[in-house]
């Protein structure tokens, strides 16, 4: 079955309790009153003034007892309104002042009684000690450089296993000798090996240092170098360390790894990128513990912080199976990510992930549903519910059989699992199991329908039908009661309902029209819609946190909350930039910290910051980029509309705030599939549309006068009509232009057409001088080395195969690599680049590849190392010898990426 629209959320949420930490200040709350303190002194301060609110959860008599402690005594002189009584959630104040010595830390009880009853009890522990960490007086900022093991280099020492050494100060800024010193650090990549603050103390006005080494255990997390270059991976870490139960944390180490064809989409993990990536959310959940909002888009996993201000999101880059994802849960340190390419499990709060899929035991990769209770995950997938004991370590996939007891249905669309039961939503109906899918049961009443969520709280269980509305069963799925429905139900908003959710007596029905809502357990319904603020009537998942803020995940409106009940909503979605993972990237080009990303639809996208940030244009006369350029500062684009035949040669000056475009008669066709520039020359590839013949226009004074040159039947023309692409010699007299053959003018076969002198005469070059076929895509040379990109020739795939086809007499004869022969990853290769060291990378309709060998063998990249996008369409590459690196930016059909790769050993810098 295909989906209409993206399918339900369900999610329990667990009450837990919180410690929670104010400047130093620890208390935990017990019921029926909540006591918070927030202190507006400094913490080291001696003495000063500290208030408590109480906060009342149920109507108490009051005064209440208050004891005075040894550093803690009643201030009545402040006005308090805690006298006499406190209504329910009413709010009082109370105000002690505090004297205490330094630098011994306070750690107390404070107790209080009222009416003799329910001791209130809240753990208050104070530190004063002022103890930083002198930054200034240390070289404790360490960068450890690797490629493949063996290979490193860093600012202190390091050996083939990247371990890092280094040294931290502490320096006490009190009159007293601080003793109790520690040496705990939350990372267990750090170690401490000696040094005098291991003796425990640091004197007055004194100081004293650690010795520590630092293995990263993980390089997994992209980071920068100073001088803003992102880089393919690395790991950033604090040293922490606690002294007399204070924290002084140091500035970060970081360790970067240059991972050799490891691929990160762009923007770069999203980690600066506020705007939420996508309009389209298909669920989303809120983790108990941490309080961050977690969407699953079609182009990453969104993770927000706590104040949801700021998003990162997960990718193919991070690990994750697919940019897809369907469906995501979320507590602690456990993410999972349920991708069109497999379940996508973190551990560690998303710094890593492991990819699970048919090959570990689910029965599809298409995961649309996942749950976890403890170590037990589940992965609703296509073709099954797997079930793992141990967070995925082994699965078990429960498949439908004809044995009476078995799942319903093996195209499981969600899955909830709570007081020990699995609740799974199938395409025939709810099948529910006690003993981990051993076996199962099928409640006749939903049998037959198309279940898209599953919830379950006590003996309620809710189901989310496509086309069937909400049914409610109130014994544990046996029996089904309750239905409501679109129009049956009053203001109910669909018979499509994608998802639901309860808390006590209100349910809220994700539908195809409007996010429905009852307060009274389905007496009665309130549909909110885009007329109350919603983003969309699409809604595709529903979630209600510990706090009763609302999620509403919509198709075409991001990602809604409600504090309020439904009354209003805040949106979060894309806003001025768009994420290019929902893009279909044609071309790329970089040059310093400038990306240009071309998309099929979208126009133009720009970063001046390496990626971290784009800026959209959409002001070309065609959103369709084929080709961009960067000369002189300038912004060159080869635009076209395949409908209209509207395109240009497009140039601005500003970055593409404006443009200079130009058509025919000043070129050969609107159609424009490449553009270069040397010097003062322009060169636009064009291809024949209507009444316009096409080939390759020239410039040779930025673009004031033009010539075409297109085919002749001799040796003054190129081999055709239907030109893709080309490349200059850096003096313009050798140009190489990359044809296709011509369907409406058979004469006209094809190949690659060289000119020695300026384009007054041409020879032709086709598969009878080696090619791996006449449909030449795009070139690159360097020297005398011709590389041309080639696809298989459908008509004559047996003489023309396609392949990577290199020259090393300037074009003469070449030597075609192809799957066959090479290990290249598919002969359809849209684009290659080389330098001169004999790198060569190539993109195809299967993934990026590379050669080191000047084409005798290929390395390939997939999504499996980060591609956004295995159909590749361009790919470019630059070097930075001066911080030796060459990086790689690759166009995709979902994005583009970058891979950065070391030229020689890194300078110690």
């Amino acid at each position: 079955m295909t989906k209409k629209f993206n399918v339900s959320r369900l999610l329990a949420t667990a009450i837990t309790w919180v410690g929670i930490s104010f400047y130093g200040i620890t208390y935990a709350a017990q019921l029926p009153l909540d006591f918070s303190a927030k202190p507006n002194f400094p913490i080291y301060k001696q003495s000063g003034q500290l208030p408590f609110t109480l906060i009342n959860n149920t109507p108490v008599t009051l005064p209440l007892n208050i004891p005075n402690l040894a550093f803690l005594t009643r201030d009545n002189s402040v006005p308090n309104n805690c006298g006499s009584s406190l209504a329910s959630k009413q709010t009082c104040q109370l105000t002690y002042t505090y004297n205490f010595p330094i630098p011994t830390s306070v750690s107390e009880d404070l107790v209080i009684n009222y009416d003799g009853r329910y001791p209130l009890t809240d753990h208050i522990q104070i530190v004063p000690s002022p103890i930083e960490v002198d930054n200034t007086q240390t070289d404790d900022y360490v960068t450890a450089y690797a490629d493949s093991p063996g290979a490193h280099s860093t600012q202190n020492s390091v050996n083939d296993d990247f371990v890092s050494t280094g040294k931290v100060t502490l320096k006490n800024l009190t009159s007293s000798v601080i003793t109790g010193l520690g040496a705990l650090s939350p990372d267990p990549a750090v170690t401490f090996t000696g040094g005098s603050c291991m003796s425990g103390s640091i004197p007055a006005n004194g100081s004293c240092e650690y010795i520590y080494t630092y293995k990263p255990l993980e390089l997994a997390t992209q980071k920068k170098l100073k001088n803003g270059h992102p880089l393919a991976r690395g790991k950033n870490t604090d040293l922490t360390f606690t002294l007399n139960g204070q924290e002084a944390t140091d500035t970060e180490i970081q360790t970067v790894a240059f991972d050799q064809g490891r691929f990160i989409a762009l923007p770069y993990n999203k980690s600066s990128y506020r705007d939420f990536p996508a309009d389209e959310v298909i669920a989303t959940y809120v983790d108990p513990a941490t309080k961050n909002v977690i969407a699953a888009t079609p182009v990453g996993l969104a993770e927000s912080t706590t104040d949801e201000n700021s998003w990162r999101t997960y990718t193919t880059g991070n690990g994750l199976g697919m940019h897809y994802v369907w469906d995501a849960f979320s507590e602690g340190d456990t993410i999972l990510a349920a991708t069109e390419g497999g379940l996508s499990t973190s551990l560690d709060k998303g710094a890593n992930w492991t990819n699970h899929n048919t090959n570990n035991g689910l029965g599809s990769d298409q995961v649309l549903g996942t749950f976890a209770v403890g170590d037990t995950f589940y992965a609703a997938t296509s073709n099954g519910l797997a079930v793992s004991l141990n967070k995925g370590l082994n699965w078990v996939n429960h498949v439908h059989t004809a044995a009476p007891d078995s799942i319903a249905d093996s195209f499981v669309n969600k899955v909830f699992s709570a007081a020990g039961k699995i609740y799974a939503a199938t395409n025939n109906g709810v099948s529910i199991s006690s003993n981990n899918g051993a076996t199962w049961t099928n409640p006749a009443a939903l049998a037959g329908k198309v279940i898209w969520g599953i919830f379950a709280s006590g003996n309620n269980v809710y189901a989310a039908t496509y086309n069937n509305g909400l049914y409610i069963s109130r014994d544990g799925g046996t029996s089904w009661l309750e239905h409501y429905t679109n129009p049956t139900t009053p203001n109910f908003g669909s018979t499509i309902v994608s998802s639901v959710y309860a808390v006590g007596n209100n349910i809220y029905a994700a539908t195809a029209n409007g996010l429905s809502i009852s307060t009274d357990n389905g007496a009665s319904w309130t549909n909110y819609t885009t007329t109350n603020g919603l983003g969309s009537n699409l809604i595709s998942d529903v979630f209600v946190d510990s706090e009763n803020n609302i999620f509403a995940a919509t198709v075409g409106g991001g990602l809604n909350k409600s504090d309020n009940g439904g009354t209003t909503w805040t949106k979060y979605n894309p806003a001025t930039s768009k994420a290019l993972g929902e893009e279909k990237v044609l071309s790329v080009f970089e040059l310093g910290n400038k990306i240009l990303a071309g998309t099929d639809k979208d126009g133009l996208f720009v970063s001046n910051d390496g990626g971290q940030t784009f800026t959209e244009r959409t002001n070309l006369p065609a959103n369709i980029i084929a080709d961009v350029h960067i000369k002189n500062g300038e912004i060159l684009a080869a635009t076209f509309n395949s409908g209209t035949g509207v395109g240009s040669l497009s140039k601005s000056p500003d970055d593409g705030l404006t443009w200079t475009n130009y058509t025919t008669p000043n070129l050969g066709s609107n159609f424009v599939k490449g553009v270069f520039s040397i010097n003062s020359y322009l060169y636009a590839a064009t291809q024949p549309f209507g009444a316009n013949p096409g080939g390759l226009s020239l410039s040779p004074d930025n673009g004031s006068s033009w010539s075409n040159i297109v085919w002749t039947g001799n040796n003054l023309g190129i081999a055709s009509n239907v030109v893709n692409n080309l490349d200059t010699s850096d003096n313009n007299q050798d140009i190489y232009v990359a044809t296709a053959p011509n369907l409406l003018a058979p004469l006209q076969i094809g190949g690659v057409s060289i000119s020695n002198d300026y384009g007054a005469h041409w020879v032709t070059r086709t598969i009878a001088d080696g090619l791996g076929s006449n449909i030449t895509n795009n070139i690159d040379t360097e020297g005398n080395d011709v590389y041309v990109a080639t696809s298989t020739n459908a008509l004559d795939p047996i003489n023309q195969p396609g392949g990577v086809s290199i020259s090393t007499d300037n074009g003469t004869t070449f030597n075609n690599h192809t799957v066959a022969n090479s290990g290249i990853i598919s002969n359809n290769v849209s684009d290659v680049v080389a330098d001169d060291s004999g790198d060569i990378v190539a993109a195809t309709d299967s993934g990026v590849s590379e050669s080191t060998d000047n084409g005798s063998t290929f390395t390939n990249y997939t999504t499996e190392d980060g591609l956004s996008g295995n159909e590749t369409y361009q790919v470019t590459e630059e070097k930075r010898p001066e911080i030796n690196e060459k990086t790689v930016v690759a166009g995709t059909r979902g994005g583009a990426n970058e891979s950065v790769r070391r030229l020689e050993e890194p300078n110690n810098k």
